[in-house]
């Protein structure tokens, strides 16, 4: 007879490494974004890091993609999916755009045909794809207030409510972020060069680049809360 205390602990370890892993692609997402700021190599290192998390992420995540095909998708699950697959997509372009504009890693390769669109693509998938992440974060908020509940040792209503307050909070701060960087221009190539400020504390810049990744996550989260309810009346004769 299977030891019930150990399917426990087994699933208590799954959630630890999944936390973990959680918490390193967001730093590293999050790093990514500063480019020049932490240094080329740096990045390019970085963006190798964050694609073998990402294929981790996937690989723990294989029943759930296994079990979204056994039934009609609700219309959550197919939000979920699309994002899923478009974040996939920038991904891809993010990796095989770099080995055109790699000066370190992929630059014994001598690829550097084509440099220019390269680095065009990779702008785009960089922005865009920062954006679907986001909101593919934003779809797991819930579980990740109640791990926070967990860690800081204080679960309840209370705790969870200061927490999602501190998420709005930040989400509406990340929007005002999101304009004032003009983030815009890049994700429709009106600037097809990322400027950087070198002179502005790094502090600052990934501060507010956390905020506008809770604001892009708080879309994701209204986004699944409306979908959750539709989800009940698509499955009604």
């Amino acid at each position: 007879m299977p030891n019930p205390l150990l399917k426990f602990k087994n699933l208590s370890h799954k959630t630890h490494i999944r936390s973990t892993l959680a918490f390193m692609m967001t730093c590293a997402l999050v790093a990514l974004m500063s480019y020049k700021r932490i240094g080329e190599a740096t990045h390019e290192i970085l963006g190798i890091l964050m694609i073998a998390l990402v294929c981790f992420h996937c690989t723990l995540n294989l029943q759930w993609l296994k079990s979204t095909f056994k039934t009609r998708p609700k219309p959550s699950k197919i939000l979920s999916l699309s994002i899923n697959l478009v974040s996939l997509i920038c991904l891809l372009g993010l990796l095989f755009s770099a080995i055109f504009v790699s000066k370190y890693i992929f630059s014994f390769l001598g690829l550097h045909n084509g440099a220019s669109t390269a680095r065009t693509v990779h702008l785009l998938a960089a922005y865009w794809g920062f954006m679907f992440i986001c909101l593919h974060i934003g779809f797991h908020i819930d579980t990740l207030i109640k791990m926070a509940s967990s860690a800081l040792k204080r679960e309840g209503v209370f705790m969870e409510f200061c927490l999602k307050a501190l998420f709005f909070v930040t989400a509406i701060y990340g929007a005002y972020a999101f304009y004032k960087r003009d983030i815009g221009v890049y994700m429709f190539l009106k600037n097809e060069f990322a400027f950087f400020d070198f002179g502005e504390n790094l502090a600052l810049f990934f501060a507010d680049h956390i905020a506008m990744m809770t604001s892009f996550a708080f879309c994701g989260y209204l986004a699944q809360k409306l979908l959750k309810r539709l989800d009940a009346l698509s499955y009604l004769p």
